[in-house]
């Protein structure tokens, strides 16, 4: 039950795996809250097998709590925007495994826009690949890597459901 319990910014600890933990975070928002954690915490928090945990946070987490996936942010966020924006150096098979445990507990989540940005999964994987090497953003460490790993992202979840690309075509 308390994995479904909301910290004060609407987040279950699903969507925390999910983030992209290269995010910044608001340290002014984390002094206000005793229980926020600092941005070096966020970056050590695990997400992908470790000696002790064989298998993925994320896969972890569903299998406690699958409806945890169906749930969104107070900004209409749900746990598959946040891990399909992430082009961290995960490999690609790795993330692809957690996004196929995230749309089998809600394949809904799919064809669902992202509340923040309006853009569904696809774009905002494409919308990652674009802005992992943005020469606007020096401070993001441009590997190439990261925006191929994106796009296999955007390619995969079309193949997941192409008849999409036709309703967005329609609109």
């Amino acid at each position: 039950a308390s994995l479904l319990e909301e910290d004060f910014l609407g987040y279950l600890p699903l969507h925390w795996a999910c983030k992209n933990m290269n995010d910044s975070v608001d340290e002014t928002t984390s002094s206000q809250h005793p229980l926020y954690p600092s941005t070096a915490q966020c970056k050590q928090i695990i997400r992908w097998n470790a000696e002790d945990l064989p298998c993925t946070m994320i896969e972890y987490l569903l299998h406690s709590q699958p409806t945890a996936a169906r749930v969104p942010t107070r900004q209409g966020r749900l746990p598959l925007h946040l891990l399909v924006e992430d082009n961290s150096s995960a490999s690609v098979q790795t993330t692809w495994d957690d996004i196929q445990l995230l749309l089998r507990a809600y394949p809904e989540a799919l064809w669902t826009p992202d509340g923040l940005s309006g853009l569904y999964p696809f774009q905002l994987a494409a919308a990652a690949a674009a802005s992992g090497c943005a020469p606007d953003n020096p401070s993001q460490t441009c590997t190439g890597q990261s925006g191929l790993h994106s796009l296999e992202i955007s390619y995969r979840l079309v193949q997941e459901n192409p008849s999409l690309l036709c309703q967005i075509l329609e609109k």
